[in-house]
């Protein structure tokens, strides 16, 4: 059985493959991927994007990352959250053991306390280093990141609930830049 495709903008709403193809081309956005039992359903979306966050859901975000890191949370604090989907194929040094290692950027994490930080797989790819979470319940991927747009996507949610988001390939450094600005 051959599946067809189904192609999204940046709204969420159909568009042809032409037109998709030609968005694609525009490095202010990125496609992605979702597949299930019947199509290829692919959507564009804005490579960086800013927004609000109800307090309700920041906390019910917290909630699950306490549960899932089994760790401490200030509900304070603003929170980082890379996501990582598993590859396809995995090359040796692959993105996730790049953007897991880079010592500056867990260091800054260490040192400023008012900003906490976590690197989450996708349910199902159990990467094995103590500091990286699998989306055990695929909450996060469902709520920030639905479509694998790809290696190392990340979200800032400030205390005061606003959010900054890329999909896709970045620099570490532009984090923390991004944590002490206000986009």
């Amino acid at each position: 059985m051959n599946k067809k495709e189904i192609f999204y903008d940046e709204n969420s709403k159909p568009i042809g493959m032409k037109e998709f193809k030609e968005k694609t081309k525009d490095r202010n956005y990125v496609s992605g991927l979702v597949e299930n039992d019947t199509a290829f359903i692919r959507k564009i979306s804005f490579r960086e994007a800013t927004g609000e966050m109800t307090p309700d859901l920041r906390l019910s975000l917290i909630k699950y990352l306490i549960k899932i890191t089994e760790s401490k949370i200030d509900s304070t604090n603003n929170i980082v959250i890379i996501f990582f989907y598993e590859p396809k194929v995995k090359p040796n040094g692959s993105c996730i053991d790049h953007y897991t290692s880079h010592r500056s950027y867990i260091k800054y994490f260490k040192k400023n306390k008012n900003n906490t930080q976590f690197f989450i797989t996708e349910k199902g790819y159990n990467y094995r280093k103590k500091h990286v979470f699998e989306d055990k319940e695929d909450y996060i991927r469902q709520l920030l990141f639905k479509y694998n747009f790809g290696c190392g996507n990340y979200m800032i949610i400030k205390n005061d609930g606003s959010v900054f988001r890329i999909l896709g390939e970045y620099r570490q450094d532009d984090i923390i830049q991004k944590i002490n600005s206000k986009w």
